[in-house]
């Protein structure tokens, strides 16, 4: 259940929503807004309940300036990381978040009509969202594609949009001079070509978790099984 998702706004809107998903229901859900010109991220993946955890990272994040956003799982632990600055929580429960990886949408700067149930969700946002990649059980990220959208300028297009030179294992990232390639992700899965062992060394605080493994050891690479 490890995963995570990375993209990059500008934007001089002091509130709307950035990003948006759930799992068939009010109880399973992510959001990322812009709440006060800070970073808000509310989630809950606990199956009939409303048990979520909020972050909050950032200060003037509407200064129209060109901002990191990413949200990370890993197992119990959620991670929210803002340019240089990142906050983690952990959550115990039934965790659907590999479900919501698999069977639905996600939804970027707004939602529609039929999905609204709050102030947050009915606030859309207004500026750029670019370099959307998803990261997942591989090492190389995968860049997304827009599926549908409204109210949205389609005459405006991402610079990899246009032109795209990336070979498969570098994805494409646009930039104000164009598009480039993001090859360090490949030297990244290079090294965990190399055999190596992590066992878990979790410790809990409240509800922080230092050092997460999930709770199980891993192998990487191809070692030879000896007995």
């Amino acid at each position: 259940n490890n995963a995570s998702i990375k993209f990059e706004f500008t934007t001089t809107q002091q509130d709307g929503l950035l990003m948006y998903t759930n799992y068939h229901g009010r109880h399973n859900y992510l959001t990322v807004a812009i709440t006060g010109g800070a970073i808000q991220l509310r989630i809950n993946f606990v199956r009939g309940k409303e048990q979520n955890i909020e972050l909050l990272l950032g200060d003037k994040m509407n200064d129209g300036r060109l901002h990191t956003i990413q949200v990370k799982r890993n197992r119990m632990e959620t991670t929210l990381v803002v340019d240089n600055s990142q906050s983690s929580k952990v959550t115990f429960g039934s965790d659907s978040v590999e479900e919501l990886q698999t069977n639905n949408y996600l939804y970027f700067g707004g939602v529609p009509n039929s999905v609204i149930s709050n102030e947050t969700l009915a606030t859309p946002f207004e500026g750029e969202i670019i370099n959307i990649l998803y990261f997942n059980c591989s090492c190389i990220p995968v860049r997304a594609l827009v599926l549908e959208g409204r109210g949205i300028n389609t005459e405006h297009k991402e610079a990899c949009e246009l032109r795209n030179p990336c070979p498969v294992d570098c994805p494409c990232i646009s930039g104000k001079d164009g598009s480039g390639c993001a090859c360090e992700y490949r030297q990244e899965c290079i090294r965990d070509l190399l055999a190596n062992y992590r066992l878990p060394m979790d410790s809990l605080d409240r509800d922080l978790i230092h050092n997460p493994s999930g709770l199980d050891s891993r192998v990487y690479g191809d070692p030879e099984m000896v007995r």
